[in-house]
C-alpha cells in the first residue's frame, strides 16, 4: 500500500511540474502578430527611427554620380577586391570616398539591430527571416499609424549629408538648395530595397547571437567581419538599389 501511495505522490507531482513547464514556455507569435504587438512600443518606435535614419546616411554616402552612372563597374570593383581591406580602401578612393568611413555609417546600423534585440529580447525566438519580417510589418504598421509618436518620425526631415549629397542651386541665387526626403519616402525605398535574402546581408542572426552573449555594442570591425560573411556584394547591391530610389523621390 505504501509503494501505491509513494507512486501517486510521485505522478501528481510530475504532473504539477509539467504544467509549469508550460506555463513558463514563451508563447511565440507568427510574425504578423508581434509586429502588431510590437509597434507601439517605445523600443520599437525608437529603434525604427535610428534604423531609417542610419541606413539613409549610408547609401547617401555612396550616393554620388561616379557609381550611380556606372554601378556594374563599381560593384565589379568590389567583388574584385573580395575581402581585401586594402584594395576595398583603394576602390573606394577611386570614387574619391573613404572605405572606413562608410563602414563607420554601416556600423551605426549593426548596433541599432543589436540594440533591438537587447531592449526587445522577445525577439531571439525568431530566425533570422522571420526578425526581418516582423521589423517590416511593424514599421509600416508604424507609418500607417496615426499614432502621435509615429506622426512625429514620419515628419521628421532628412537632409542629404556627407559626400554624396545632392543639392541643387535655387532659383536666382548663387545659394545651395539642399533637398530632403522624409521617412515616409525613406520607409518606401527601404521596404523595396530589403527583399529576400536581405536578412542575412543585414548581418541580423550574428547580431541577435551577439546580443544573446551580452555584447551591448559592435565595434567597425565587428561590422567588417559581418559584411565579410554576407558579402560585400550583397551589402552593396541593396544600398545602392536603396539610394537610386531616394535620388528618385527627391527628383519628383
Amino acid at each position: 500500500m505504501k509503494t501505491k501511495i509513494f507512486f501517486f505522490l510521485v505522478l501528481i507531482s510530475m504532473g504539477i511540474f509539467t504544467g509549469c513547464k508550460k506555463q513558463d514556455t514563451p508563447i511565440v507569435h507568427t510574425p504578423q502578430e508581434e509586429a502588431a504587438r510590437l509597434y507601439l512600443t517605445e523600443s520599437f518606435i525608437r529603434f525604427s527611427g535610428n534604423f531609417l535614419q542610419d541606413f539613409y546616411e549610408v547609401s547617401q554616402y555612396i550616393n554620388v554620380p561616379g557609381i550611380r552612372n556606372n554601378r556594374a563597374g563599381f560593384i565589379a570593383g568590389i567583388q574584385q577586391a573580395g575581402s581585401d581591406d586594402q584594395a576595398l580602401e583603394q576602390h573606394f578612393a577611386s570614387y574619391a570616398l573613404s572605405f572606413e568611413e562608410w563602414i563607420s555609417r554601416k556600423n551605426k546600423v549593426d548596433n541599432d539591430w543589436l540594440q533591438l534585440f537587447h531592449q526587445l529580447p522577445e525577439l531571439r525566438s525568431y530566425n533570422e527571416q522571420d526578425v526581418l519580417a516582423i521589423v517590416k510589418e511593424g514599421i509600416r504598421l508604424g507609418i500607417a499609424s496615426e499614432d502621435a509618436r509615429w506622426q512625429a518620425l514620419k515628419s521628421k526631415q532628412f537632409q542629404i549629408i556627407g559626400t554624396g549629397k545632392v543639392v541643387t542651386l535655387g532659383a536666382g541665387t548663387n545659394s545651395p538648395k539642399v533637398m530632403r526626403v522624409d521617412a515616409s519616402e525613406i520607409w518606401n525605398c527601404l521596404k523595396d530595397a530589403i527583399g529576400v535574402g536581405s536578412a542575412s546581408v543585414l548581418g541580423i542572426a550574428g547580431l541577435n547571437k551577439l546580443a544573446g552573449q551580452g555584447l551591448q555594442a559592435i565595434v567597425t570591425a565587428g561590422s567588417k567581419l559581418l559584411a565579410k560573411y554576407a558579402g560585400w556584394i550583397g551589402v552593396a547591391v541593396m544600398v545602392i538599389d536603396f539610394s537610386v530610389c531616394i535620388s528618385d523621390a527627391m527628383g519628383d
